[in-house]
């Protein structure tokens, strides 16, 4: 009877420590989960109309890794997911400024004269792999030019360009993840893929 009761006490030890690992275990687990949220990437975009420029800013308050890029132009789609890492490195300006230039002629669709003949756009290529911290500003691309070219234009022109500017979308999406890959986001991707399907 005794050395059933002692096994009984011994089975009934094991089960309590066991459950007590598992809480702490959990709780772990649930700490670090709330931890990683805390330190999640936010990246708002900024369209400047008067500069023909587009910027990101990462303002959350952790890091952003950009996992894929995808582009959309006259030609046909590319994207980095459906190419290799030396094929994208190596075609991947060419790709971002075609996306571009066809996005700003879109822009001035409006404007009858060929104003951004001599354009000089400055491309910054984003690259999946690229990291950006908590603050960080990036800009995509930017026409040089874009002061002189609204000098040229008449005021009711210009308007009709910065206003077609602001309320196009933008020829790219784009996924980005916190540094753990726990939290990714995604940006406007439903409009590239809807633009990429019809053609």
């Amino acid at each position: 009877m005794k050395f059933l009761r002692d096994n009984i006490v011994a089975i009934a030890a094991l089960i309590v420590s066991g459950l007590s690992l598992w809480f702490a275990i959990d709780a772990q687990n649930t700490d670090r989960e709330y931890k990683e949220l805390g330190i999640v990437p936010h990246i708002s975009d900024s369209k400047f109309a008067t500069e023909l420029s587009f910027s990101f800013k990462n303002r959350g308050i952790g890091p952003a890794a950009i996992k894929w890029v995808k582009y959309f132009a006259v030609k046909g789609c590319n994207d980095s997911k459906l190419m290799s890492a030396k094929d994208w490195a190596a075609q991947h300006l060419e790709i971002e400024y075609q996306a571009v230039s066809d996005f700003l002629d879109d822009v001035f669709s409006v404007q009858p004269d060929n104003v951004l003949k001599d354009k000089t756009i400055n491309i910054n290529a984003m690259q999946p792999g690229s990291i950006y911290a908590a603050g960080d500003k990036f800009t995509v691309f930017a026409v040089l030019e874009a002061r002189d070219i609204f000098k040229r234009m008449n005021e009711n022109r210009s308007s009709r360009v910065l206003g077609r500017f602001a309320m196009l979308d933008l020829p790219f999406s784009l996924e980005y993840c916190s540094l753990t890959g726990k939290a990714c986001f995604k940006f406007n991707t439903d409009y590239i893929d809807e633009k990429c399907k019809s053609k």
